[in-house]
This record gives C-alpha cells, structure tokens and sequence, in this order.
C-alpha cells in the first residue's frame, strides 16, 4: 500500500478485534484509523491502550452524543492520537453536531467526513450549509445553529 501514498486504512478486520488491530498497525507503514472499534469513551479507552490505531474516526452518534465524543478527543490527544470526525450521513441536525464538535477540538485532522448534509437533496433544517473547496462551516446561531423545518418533518414522516 505505501506505494500508493494512502492517507489511512480504515476498519481493516471486524470491530473489537484490537489484538490484530495493533499487528496490522505494527506491520504496516501505512497509517490504520479505526472507527467502528469506537463506539464510546470505553471503546475508544481500549484502542488507545492496545495502541491499535494511528487515528480515531469519531462519529457523534455512534459516541453517544457530543460529550462522549469531545471526551474521546480528549482521550486521544493526551495519548498522541489524532482524530477526524465521520458521517453516516447524517441529516442537518446530525452534521450541524459534527461540525461544532469539529470546530471546538484541538486534536482534528483532515480529511473528515463531517458534512453528511450534501448527500442528501432535501433536509428537516430550514439553514443550508456552506459548504466550499472542501470545508464546511458550522450554521450560525444559538445551539447547533440550525431550526427544524416542521413542513418537512411533517412531509418525511413515516407512520
């Protein structure tokens, strides 16, 4: 792979399994980030101590919300870690969340995945995101910035 000048290798084998997370990092130049091994603090505290990951990919909601993934951060950095934030992806609510996450942490590094909003055509939020040569800015505004759009909620509603 290192031929290639590949930025990382993400999830190489099935979650949990930080015992080859740790081979594959130690038998490899290429840099290995690892995201659904980190499914809260807990997890993220095991990667960390095994030394299985060259990154943490945060996503908000697979952290538990926006405190449990500052504290991954936190958690990463004191041990050298760096972290990029992923999306799933999410609707305005979800990525406006990721975004302020992204812009509150010292220990972010590019690429990230945090604009899950410009896969979609149509949103529940009534702000659209600016989103230009590859950067996304947090929605200004009280809380995360953006306001629940009730027409479409009502429009997308199932059941």
């Amino acid at each position: 792979m290192e031929p290639f000048n590949i930025h990382s290798v993400e999830q190489p084998v099935p979650p949990g399994d930080l015992d080859s997370l740790r081979l594959i990092r130690e038998s490899v130049d290429t840099p290995i980030m690892v995201d659904e091994s980190v499914w809260g603090p807990r997890d993220a505290w095991a990667v960390l101590r095994a030394g299985a990951a060259d990154f943490l990919n945060i996503y908000v909601a697979e952290s538990g919300g926006l405190t449990n993934s500052g504290l991954i951060f936190r958690m990463a950095e004191v041990a050298g870690v760096p972290c990029v934030i992923g999306a799933m992806p999410e609707l305005g609510i979800g990525s406006a969340a990721a975004v302020h996450l992204g812009v509150a942490m010292t220990n972010l590094h590019a690429p990230c995945d945090a604009c899950g909003v410009i896969y979609h055509t149509a949103d529940v939020v009534n702000e659209r995101f600016k989103v230009q040569e590859g950067r996304i800015w947090p929605p200004a505004g009280p809380g995360l910035g953006v306001t629940l759009n009730r027409d479409a909620v009502e429009r997308y509603r199932t059941g």
